[in-house]
């Protein structure tokens, strides 16, 4: 959440400026300071002074203000020589600025919360110049504004409050100031109760006011992964959305005027804001490059810039995109990336990447200048007064300034600044935060992570939003910046474990340069951050190789002179010498450099393990589990001394002074608190080494229950919170539901309000609704028996406790519209309110005895009232969480089982049209279809017909039962398969069914490039099927609450794999034949109804299907679109029986 500090007391600051950023993920709430004098001089934390500035905005007479991370405000009256420290009383990311005159302006930027992702928004507001600034959002809840008084702060979350968003009521500053101040334009008047006022604002990117009523921001939907435009006519107090789309968040936007405006992003995105309409322009032909600034000189003409020294005009208020006349030289293609632009009358002004130059038109983009700025840290954003006075600001706090239009330029503030190390992965899932963390969190070296290989294009491209993410995991750690690199995507799944596919694919993307490319980025990179210390990923897959045998070649040529004379001829770089290049060691080996998770950090005040755990929660709900001691080792140069015992061994002997170029000055913590955090970090240690000896025993892992109470005494609220989380998430991990559930209800308990709470209810709801998880807990399979366990005792008691309390937190709350159908204790079973009728698993033969059957019903009727409850908790504490598809999906299918179809309808029913996601809107246009069955449907939908003629499952598909099974045609979208072979025959699926099996069969068509394993003649065991093989998933969803399922993999050798609810450890039996030839290979399989629900699905019931082909390295190919490395919730189809 937004963390607000206060700004009245210098003492309280050093204590909360990295701790606060590091350990308290929920809101810090304060008093808003008093108006303070002009001469004043607030002192910057370490992070404050060294914090990225993203925006900067100069007025005639030499006014100016730039804005950063830690929610860093800074402020100069002379035009940029000098500069002053503003309190913003947060610490969020600000991302940008503007003033209508000298004393009044906005701020917007925010940040995401850790676990749940939700991502927050921030304005804030100024009438004097800064000297005090106003949260006008979030808003505050309860107490209207009165005039003379600031928003009232709801108090801490450690109170037991909650805080949510909530549409403005009484008065404002802004109206304050529409009294005072002349008005240019139209003012409307907002109604508070306005359906279209947005409840919840978002991360904003881009400011601009017209006047003190009337403004534009843009940044990231409320609702969705996409971007979207918002309006406000009251001075922020309340936001209207005028439209989104789903390419991501927009980065860059500039608005002529309220009503016009061009708006862009990743990938090339760009859209055009016209009559209070967004809508998308067509993609300017630049490939996977993305735009990271946009500036307008009038509504019809502007300019953008983004990766590859890319710069586009418009002449056409965006209607299309073109390069100007001329460009700067053509070589700098390849080491420049721009992420800032400024324009004044026929000037035109642009940099980056590094930011040792400032590329200067005089005669809108006629002729380009390089203008050297003497600095090699990059510049984010530029603002021109006019056409001589202007700012720019980029890493490192870093503030430029010039008197004469860019012919000089004079540091401010940050000259010369550097990293100590520089942290790089190969892809996304490598990334850890433990280094950040330690290092630069603690020890305060600078520092830079970067991700080579981006995962956001192609079949299973991960979301758009990780680069972002990765951001401000970074910042968040610590570290100093962080970076996606936008040449090198895998854009084939598997590509990364195919070292010839990849060299292909990459030298296909990079005109056949990819090692000279390569090569030039990374020399690039080591110049323009100059570290000491290169850090790499364990050799791995063959990505990871690649990149360290090109980092060694890069390091070598970096510091030498003499070699890629480009960077220093066009981008003034200098070379650079490394000290060493580390690389870390497979789990369970030993390094030169070694961490201690469960150590305490002492400028900090938390153990590394749970500082790791709060950066990385940004990143992954549930953050990868890692090694108690990772463990480098130094590969370059071969003789490097370095102490193992030394806690400073990756940087030892290197000399990096605190308050050095690289390297902040120290915190330190009262004695008092370090010696309380000692005390903790002790009890973590000792739990951390009981959870580790006990999680594999059955018998003893829920006696760590019992050392809950000892180990969560005295320990903030964030870091026990985070402590139950990752105790659940291994429970979880080895299939231990119960305790997991256990573990979940004490985190409701105890932290209700922290984002891990929120979370943990979110969860809840799911498990609860869901039918498969039901099934899997009340039967285990024996030889040949199956019987129910029944161990629910003790999980209904804490149920009972943690209702208990949430009941009492909520007392003045309204039930929500659904709430209130479980509002008792135990809920009785409702009779079903219409004809339609459905049951939990099937309807139709019952498979197990018909006691179980019973007994499940019954449960699974208790568990899904219990679930009923927790949305109900869960909406009243956050109810943009609870309206997310991941929480009213399931709770539709809990209300379809309990014969609740209105209030089932009516959640599909807000959800309907084309401004919803993917996932929603299938959802509802396939729950509207089964309830009428009137039309054709116009989504993904199969008939699973049955058989009287089982197949003899011998891999041949010979039997008559699949002349007549629902076929699955699995065609490939995106992929080098499909460009290779346009007419290759397709690969098939099909599906039958009697009243003991579902049957599933498959004939492949062998792929050029792909292996050409054969089956194998050994036994057969679970879970040995093969990422790295051609391989087919097929992924079954009983209750249609997309999320949870069952899903079976068979690879080309026969070998099989089966998970529920991500563990691996469900081990259903079921039966597979396989046979190949040269030109395919093929499977039949007979899944026992018994494995997936106690009744067989009767005629006319739904399920949802997935259904995808992975080759490694060639494409993916899949029944549904997007085609997906793994079937997600927006790739399912609907599956009906006959």
């Amino acid at each position: 959440m937004l963390r607000r500090i206060s700004s009245s007391s210098r003492r309280v600051l050093p204590l909360l400026g990295l701790l606060g950023l590091i350990l308290v993920p929920a809101a810090l709430w304060a008093q808003r300071p008093a108006r303070e004098p002009a001469d004043l001089v607030f002192t910057p934390t370490p992070v404050q002074d060294d914090a990225q500035l993203h925006d900067v905005h100069l007025l005639a007479g030499g006014q100016a203000w730039a804005v950063g991370d830690h929610g860093t405000i800074w402020h100069s009256s002379d035009g940029g020589a000098h500069w002053k420290l503003q309190p913003s009383t947060v610490t969020a990311a600000l991302h940008s600025v503007w003033f209508i005159n000298r004393r009044e302006g906005w701020i917007v930027g925010g940040e995401t919360e850790p676990v749940t992702h939700r991502s927050q928004g921030v304005v804030l507001h100024t009438d004097d110049g800064g000297l005090t600034w106003d949260i006008v959002w979030p808003r505050s809840t309860g107490d209207s504004h009165r005039p003379g008084k600031s928003a009232s702060l709801p108090p801490s979350p450690a109170a037991g409050a909650s805080f949510q968003f909530q549409p403005p009521t009484g008065g404002s500053r802004a109206d304050r100031a529409a009294a005072s101040t002349p008005e240019t334009g139209d003012h409307e008047t907002r109604d508070p109760t306005d359906p279209s006022l947005v409840t919840r604002l978002p991360r904003l990117r881009r400011v601009r006011f017209f006047t003190p009523q009337i403004g534009l921001a843009a940044g990231a939907d409320t609702d969705t992964e996409g971007g979207a435009v918002y309006q406000t006519s009251d001075g922020g107090q309340s936001w209207t959305k005028l439209g989104q789309t789903p390419d991501g968040e927009w980065l860059a936007a500039d608005f002529a005027n309220p009503d016009s405006g061009l708006v862009a992003g990743a990938r090339g995105a760009t859209a055009r804001l016209f009559e209070r309409r967004v809508d998308v322009s067509r993609r300017p032909n630049i490939g996977d490059r993305g735009l990271y600034d946009l500036a307008l000189l009038t509504a019809q003409r502007g300019w953008v810039v983004g990766d590859g020294a890319l710069i586009l005009t418009t002449t056409n208020a965006g209607l299309v995109w073109e390069a100007p006349a001329n460009s700067p030289p053509a070589e700098i293609r390849h080491l420049f990336d721009f992420r800032a632009v400024a324009c004044r009358g026929s000037h035109v002004w642009v940099a980056g990447e590094p930011g040792t130059v400032i590329w200067h038109s005089p005669d809108q983009g006629e002729t380009w200048e390089s203008q050297s700025t003497g600095q090699n840290a990059p510049v984010t954003a530029l603002h021109f007064a006019d056409e001589d006075t202007g700012i720019a600001v980029g890493a490192f706090g870093q503030i430029l300034h010039t008197t004469d239009g860019g012919l000089t330029w004079s540091a401010a503030r940050g000259a010369g600044r550097r990293i100590a190390f520089w942290q790089l992965h190969g892809h996304n899932a490598d990334v850890r935060m433990a280094l950040p963390v330690e290092f630069s969190g603690d020890m305060g070296y600078r520092s830079l992570v970067e991700v080579l290989a981006r995962q956001d294009i192609g079949p299973g491209g991960v979301s758009p939003v990780f680069p972002l993410l990765l951001v401000e995991a970074t910042t968040r750690a610590g570290g100093s910046a962080a970076l996606t690199a936008w040449q090198f995507p895998l854009s084939i799944p598997g590509l990364e474990r195919d070292e010839a596919r990849l060299l292909r694919e990459w030298n296909r993307r990079n005109e056949n340069k990819l090692e000279e490319l390569l090569n030039r980025h990374l020399v690039r990179q080591i110049r323009t951050w100059r570290p000491s210390v290169i850090v790499l990923d364990a050799p791995g897959d063959p990505l990871s190789q690649l990149l360290a045998g090109a980092v060694l070649v890069a390091v070598e040529q970096a510091g030498d002179s003499t070699q890629c004379l480009p960077l220093h001829e066009q981008g003034g770089l200098e070379a650079w010498r490394v000290n060493r290049v580390v690389q870390r060691v497979p789990a369970g080996e030993s390094g030169a450099i070694a961490l201690e998770r469960h150590r305490l950090l002492p400028h900090l005040g938390i153990s590394n393990t749970l500082a790791t755990r709060q950066a990385e929660s940004l990143l992954w709900s549930e953050p990868p589990t890692t090694d108690d001691r990772p463990a480098w080792r130094v590969i370059w140069p071969s003789r490097s001394p370095v102490a193992s015992s030394d806690r400073g061994g990756l940087m030892g002997g290197l000399g990096i002074t605190a308050g050095s170029a690289a390297r902040r000055p120290p915190r330190v913590l009262p004695e008092d608190d370090v010696l309380a955090a000692n005390e903790r970090a002790r009890l973590q240690r000792n739990f951390a080494a009981i959870t580790e000896r006990a999680l594999p025993d059955p018998g003893r892992s829920g006696q760590l229950l019992a050392e809950l109470p000892n180990v969560l005494r005295d320990m903030p609220d964030a870091e026990g919170a985070a402590s139950l989380g990752r105790l659940a998430q291994d429970y979880a991990s080895q299939g231990q539901w119960e305790l997991a559930e256990l573990t979940l209800l004490e985190l409701v308990r105890r932290y209700p309000t922290q984002p891990e709470g929120l979370a943990a209810m979110q969860q809840l709801v799911q498990w609860w609704s869901s039918s498969e998880l039901a099934w899997r807990r009340l039967r285990r399979s024996a030889t040949k028996q199956v019987r129910l366990t029944s161990q629910v005792d003790s999980t209904r008691q804490a149920l009972d406790q943690a209702f208990e309390m949430l009941n009492r937190q909520s007392a003045e709350k309204n039930f929500t519209a659904f709430g209130a159908v479980f509002e008792q204790d135990e809920p009785e079973v409702p009779q079903p309110t219409t004809g339609r009728v459905e049951t939990a698993g099937g309807s139709g033969l019952a498979v197990v005895d018909a006691g179980i059957v019973r007994d499940f019903q019954g449960q699974l009727r208790y568990w899904n009232s219990q679930g009923a409850r927790m949305a109900r908790e869960l909406t009243l504490r956050a109810p943009d969480l609870a309206g997310q598809p991941q929480v009213q999906l399931p709770l539709a299918a809990l209300f379809r089982r309990q014969g609740f179809f209105t209030q089932a309808d009516e959640i599909y029913s807000r959800h309907e049209g084309e401004g919803h996601p993917l996932l929603w809107r299938r959802a509802t246009a396939a729950e509207q279809w089964i309830a009428t069955t009137v039309a054709p449907p116009d989504f993904p939908a199969m008939v699973c017909y049955s058989t009287g003629e089982p197949p003899v499952l011998d891999g041949l598909l010979t039997d008559r039962c699949w002349q007549k099974a629902g076929q699955l045609s699995l065609s490939s979208l995106g992929t080098q398969a499909t460009s290779d072979q346009e007419n290759a025959p397709r690969a098939m699926t099909f599906l039958s069914r009697d009243d003991e099996y579902l049957y599933w069969a498959g004939s492949l068509p062998r792929l050029p490039g792909a292996r050409g394993d054969r089956p194998g003649q050994k036994g057969r065991k679970h879970d040995l099927a093969s990422s790295d093989l051609d391989h087919v998933t097929l992924l079954l969803d009983v209750d249609r609450d997309y999320h949870t399922s069952y899903r079976f993999t068979v690879d080309q050798t026969g070998e099989t794999g089966d998970i529920c609810l991500g563990d691996v450890r469900w081990n259903p039996r079921w039966f597979v034949a396989i046979a190949a030839d040269e030109t395919h290979w093929r499977f039949e399989a007979a899944i026992p109804w018994r494995e997936l629900t106690p009744l067989a699905p009767g005629a006319f019931e739904h399920w949802l299907v997935g259904m995808v082909r992975i080759v490694p390295a060639v494409g993916a190919a899949s029944w549904t679109q997007p085609a997906l490395p793994v079937p997600r919730p927006e790739s399912l189809g609907l599956l009906r029986f006959e």
